[in-house]
């Protein structure tokens, strides 16, 4: 019984110390530590518009420049990223959200991105693809604010 009881409590601690790790996980990547943090969700039966807008103080706004998968802002690229915002208001004002989505409408160069778009190897069969399925996480690092926008429709 003593046993069982050791074996119940270790699956317990073990599963504990998983959630905490996994805690600051979203969409796959682990982002450090917000001081603050506000979600905006809205499901439908077949569409999924997220908004998230973490918080951060100037030493963790850094630790993005060293995460994989985070990019610069650059003048090649600006463009790019404004088109999947452009879109994520869009959809957001379609969906009736109950937010106000504000995204920066003056991105700036030597900010940091991530995009992940998931149907970005389909656009040359099925060009309407594009905004339809991904995730842009955008690193304001003069604000210390990181903004993520999630799109599944």
């Amino acid at each position: 019984m003593k046993k069982f009881l050791n074996i119940g409590i270790t699956i317990i601690l073990v599963l504990s110390i998983m959630g905490c790790s996994q805690s600051n996980r979203l969409h796959g990547i682990h982002l450090p530590e917000p001081i603050d943090k506000k979600v905006y969700k809205n499901i439908t039966f077949s569409d999924t518009v997220n908004y998230y807008i973490y918080y951060y103080d100037e030493k963790t706004i850094n630790e993005f420049f060293g995460m994989e998968g985070f990019e610069k802002v650059t003048a090649n690229n600006i463009d790019e990223i404004t088109g999947y915002m452009k879109w994520f208001k869009r959809r957001a004002k379609a969906c009736d959200e109950p937010y106000k989505y504000n995204y920066k409408s003056f991105l700036e160069e030597g900010d940091l991105y991530y995009l992940v778009d998931y149907l970005i190897d389909e656009y040359d069969d099925n060009p309407l693809l594009k905004y339809q399925r991904y995730n842009l996480f955008y690193v304001d690092v003069s604000e210390c604010i990181l903004y993520v926008l999630h799109v599944d429709i």
